[in-house]
């Protein structure tokens, strides 16, 4: 059970910093992997992108959350 877990939470992260790379081209890889990262464990740290993300990029983070809490 706890190997599934940690596939499907490394999924999400891999997947969801996918779309972003592509949703946010303007920012570098690491960036988006740490606010992916970041949201996922909803620690609440940033690079400070997150205000200036686009509209799909924000619910991107948002997802990412929410998967989190489930």
């Amino acid at each position: 059970k706890a190997f599934m877990i940690t596939i499907l939470s490394g999924t999400v992260v891999c997947v969801a910093t996918f779309f972003m790379c592509v949703l946010e081209p303007e920012y570098s890889f690491m960036q988006l992997l740490f606010e992916v990262v970041s949201a996922f464990g909803t620690v609440g740290l940033s690079t400070g992108i997150t205000p200036a993300l686009s509209v799909a990029g924000k619910a991107g983070v948002i997802f990412v959350i929410f998967s989190s809490l489930s």
